[in-house]
C-alpha cells in the first residue's frame, strides 16, 4: 500500500514535499525536491527485501541511502537511524535482527 500512495504521491508533480517529519532545517527552508519520492520508494523497495535478506537486514542504513545521498535526493537526518531500525524491526520482526 505505501508504495502505491508513494506513486500517487509522484502523480501529483509537487516541485517540493513538506512532510509532517524530517530536517526541520529542510522544511523551512521551502521542504524537500522531488527526489525525496523516489528515494523513499527505493528505500521501501529495499525494506522489503531485507525480509528475505539478512545481509541487507544488517547493513546500516546510509549503506542503504548511499546513492541517493550521493546524488542529493536527500541529505543525512541523524534520526533516520533510529526510524531506520524501528521500520526493519516491524517489517523483518525483532528476533531476526538480534542484537541488532
Amino acid at each position: 500500500q505505501h508504495l502505491r500512495d508513494i506513486d500517487r504521491l509522484a502523480a501529483l508533480g509537487a516541485p517540493r514535499i513538506l512532510p509532517n517529519h524530517g530536517d526541520p532545517a529542510i522544511i523551512a527552508a521551502g521542504g524537500y525536491r522531488p527526489g525525496l519520492i523516489g528515494a523513499t520508494e527505493r528505500y521501501v523497495r529495499k525494506l522489503l527485501a531485507a525480509i528475505d535478506d539478512e545481509a541487507l537486514a544488517r547493513a546500516d542504513v546510509q549503506s542503504w541511502l548511499a546513492g541517493d545521498l550521493a546524488s542529493g535526493a536527500i541529505t543525512w537526518f541523524e534520526p533516520y537511524a533510529d526510524v531506520h531500525r524501528s521500520n526493519l524491526a516491524a517489517v523483518c520482526g525483532a528476533a531476526t535482527l538480534g542484537s541488532f
